[in-house]
């Protein structure tokens, strides 16, 4: 089961989401957790529309820094692969500036920022609830290119439309950029990369990739649905979601394009899903709504 979270995790990671507007929410300082790291944070807030204070975790679009912890199998699997990234010669490597990242967010975070977020579900290995969200930080730079730039970061993840009204394919070319100048001013883990076997060592991130991407259309092992275990519509993996009668692989694909739901009614407007099929499985596509829209 740890393996078949890391398959859905590792493939969703270049998906773009088109979702709800951004909200802007100002913030002051993030909440310090042992479990946070450079690009999954808890951060303590008002929220816009209930004005109550609030924590939740937000996940960075568009990076990923390097793992602090290897405590799992779907740890050392995560490590293994930004090990192979940056090009590093060894897996202690990956732990060391995966801490730096994380010591480096807290200080950027330690004056008031801004959040931008549509609180579109972010699955976790950790099963903590968390939001997609950009952060601009209290000089008006962008958190993610921010840490791309000290060499913290790699460019992979979810993306959307930046606040200022970037397209997605556009920053993510920018940060792109900014990752080739970190690596070849050797910067953060690109310090101690081996550029004589980046290309071997991806090319094996490649494979294993490939080999998850096969393992996951082979994978049986999907929890049964029903009333008693209803499906998340807002957080479900797209095998959860082809488990359900009538729904296929584009299907799945356009509901998770439009998450978060606020309610079953909004699936209606799915084309490709009918309403006979709702109807059918309303009672499994269960739709919690994110904070403060209950």
């Amino acid at each position: 089961m740890k393996l078949y979270f890391l398959i859905i995790y590792s493939l969703t990671l270049c998906i773009s989401f088109a979702t709800e507007p951004l909200q802007t929410i100002q913030a002051n300082q993030s909440v310090e957790f042992h479990w946070a790291d450079g690009d999954s944070f808890p951060v303590d807030y008002l929220h816009p529309e209930t004005h109550k204070k609030t924590t939740s975790v937000f996940r960075l679009y568009y990076v990923d820094c390097p793992e602090t912890i290897a405590s799992t199998v779907s740890d050392t699997a995560r490590i293994t692969e930004q090990q192979r990234y940056f090009a590093l010669p060894n897996q202690r490597f990956v732990i060391k500036y995966g801490k730096e990242a994380k010591r480096r967010t807290r200080v950027l975070l330690s004056k008031p920022f801004t959040i931008h977020t549509a609180f579109a579900n972010a699955r976790g290995r950790s099963g903590k609830p968390r939001y997609y969200a950009m952060i601009t930080l209290s000089d008006g730079r962008d958190l993610a290119s921010a840490l791309v730039e000290e060499g913290l970061a790699r460019v992979i993840g979810v993306a959307r439309e930046m606040p200022n009204g970037i397209s997605a394919k556009d920053y993510k070319i920018n940060l792109s950029d900014k990752e080739l100048v970190a690596a070849i001013e050797k910067k953060g883990a690109w310090s101690v990369s081996d550029s004589q076997k980046l290309v071997s060592m991806r090319k094996e991130a490649r494979k294993l990739k490939a080999e998850q991407k096969k393992q996951l259309n082979n994978f049986q092992d999907i929890p049964t649905i029903n009333a008693e275990n209803p499906l998340n519509i807002n957080s479900a993996s797209i095998a959860a979601l082809k488990s359900i009668k009538g729904i296929g692989d584009a299907t799945a694909r356009k509901i998770i394009l439009k998450r978060p739901f606020k309610s079953v009614q909004e699936l209606y407007l799915i084309k490709g899903l009918h309403k006979s099929q709702i109807d059918k499985y309303i009672h499994l596509l269960h739709t919690p709504m994110p904070p403060g829209n209950k």
